[in-house]
Order: C-alpha cells, then structure tokens, then sequence
C-alpha cells in the first residue's frame, strides 16, 4: 500500500495505517497515523502539510482520500520508522460547517441578487432606466409607471402635470407606433432633453427618422408654468409658441412669456419675457 501526496508524490506504507479516535474540546477527532521506513523521513517532512492524503492499493487505485482538517500533524521515529500522524475534525462536525458554510453563501448570493433587482426596479419607477429587469419588484414598477403615465394623461390632469415627473414617460424610440397624445422623452441636439406630446399617431415602425427634432409637425411640445415645471426654451416651428403665463429655461435663468404666441427668445425679444431669477 501506499500514500499519494497532493503534489502526486508516492511514498510507500510500512504498514497499514491506523485511526483511532480521541477527544480533543470537548469533540471527538480521528488520528490517523501513516507508517513509512525512515529513509523516507525527508520526503515526509516535505509533504506533511501538503493537503488532502490518499491511501493506494498495490494497481495504484484510490483506496481512501483524507481530507486535511488537520488541527496538530506530527512525525514520530522509533525503531527504524517513521510514522505521519494527523490528527482531524470529526467529519460530521466538518460536513455540518461546510453545508453552514454553503448556506452562508447562497444566501448572501440571492441577497445580493434580490438587491440588484429592486435597485433595477426602482431605477425604472423613477425613469432612470429604460428597463425594469425581472421578478416581483420589477413587475410592480411597470405597473407603477404605467398607472401614473395614465393618470398623467388623462383629460382631468393638465398636460403640464406631466412636467411634475417627467421620468413617468417612455423615451421616445423607433420602431413603435405611438397613437395620438402619447406623452414621451425626448433628448434634442440643441433644446436638451423635453417632454413632448404625439399631435396624432406616428408610425416609427414605417419611418423610423420621424423624430420629434426631424419631424416637429408631429410632436407638440410642453411648456410649464412655474420654476416647477419650467423647461428648457425650444422653439422649432409655430408648434412650440409661447402663450402668455408659460415659462422656460434660458441661459441659466427662469423666464416667464408675458405675451401670446411669442416665437422668439428672451434674447431675441425680451420685451416679452420676465426674468423670474436665476436657476438654483
């Protein structure tokens, strides 16, 4: 017979090798002692604490492997031989801490995961993202946008409502059919980002360039009427005119339109506008 060091070195066995049992704080441990010839004592200081043990028949074949819970490893030599003792957890006592161990893990796993998810979910609730990921929490979150994009939307809010939490609205993207008065979010090259409202149905499936800064016949955009809901100023054509008691965001400071059907900017034609103050 034979032991096999994890390094794969082979060392014969003098003898079969003996366990016996012992209590050691209050819980019993095995002692396992290998018997080698003492001209192998080199070679058995070397791979004492190499890790798992495996006991080999005379073919080679794994009789038996003793995993490395070892507490004290010692070699004692008398008469001509060496002998390797270990001495090991009760393999109950091991097996109970490895599952522990296991379960510590799983569980920190699927915190983690059930964490990731809610901060997924509620990143969508608020319109930080664009997809609201899996499970309860995520389900709960589209039901949540979805229910205040309608409450939003009905004819009892005004439209400037909406302004109160733009990040209610879906983005606008191609490849959808928007029926009429569908309120989206829309990021524009030169006005930043804005509300805007379908006049009437836009087909995105069929023309995918019709956006709201190519094609603004088909998108009314949303104006507020206090430093709550003020936009940025935008004026693409005669659907973005400012009617009086309508504000925007110009240049670092809020302004408000004093006249009807203003097209121009506070710049342009100040005579129109108030300065209400600078922007926090």
């Amino acid at each position: 017979m034979k032991v096999k060091f994890p390094d794969g070195t082979e060392l014969a066995l003098a003898s079969l090798p003996r366990r016996t049992s012992l209590w050691m704080s209050g819980a019993k441990r095995w002692k396992m002692e290998f018997p080698f010839p003492e001209a192998d004592l080199d070679a058995v200081y070397a791979h004492m604490a190499g890790g798992d043990l495996q006991t080999l028949d005379g073919d080679g074949a794994v009789l038996n492997t003793y995993e490395r819970y070892t507490l004290s490893p010692e070699v004692l030599v008398k008469n001509g031989q060496a002998t390797l003792a270990l001495v090991q957890d009760d393999f109950a006592e091991v097996q109970e801490a490895q599952a522990q161990a296991q379960a510590a893990a799983e569980a920190k796993a699927q915190a983690e995961a059930q964490a990731a998810a809610a901060n997924t979910a509620l990143a969508y609730a608020v319109g930080e993202s664009q997809a609201p990921g899996e499970g309860e929490a995520a389900d709960k979150a589209a039901a949540f946008r979805t229910g205040l994009g309608s409450l939003l939307t009905t004819a009892q809010v005004q439209g400037e409502a909406a302004l109160v939490f733009p990040a209610a609205f879906p983005w606008w993207a191609a490849g959808k059919v928007y029926p009429a008065a569908t309120v989206l979010r829309y990021t524009y090259t030169q006005w930043g980002t804005q509300l805007v409202q379908t006049i009437r149905e836009v087909d995105t499936a069929t023309h995918p360039d019709w956006t709201p800064e190519a094609a603004p016949s088909e998108y009314k955009a949303y104006h507020g009427t206090g430093k709550e809901t003020a936009q940025p100023y935008m004026m693409r054509d005669a659907q973005d005119v400012y009617m009086a008691g309508e504000w925007c965001i110009f240049q670092g400071h809020y302004w408000s339109c004093k006249a009807d059907n203003t097209t121009w900017s506070p710049e342009e034609y100040p005579q129109n506008w108030q300065d209400e103050g600078a922007v926090a």
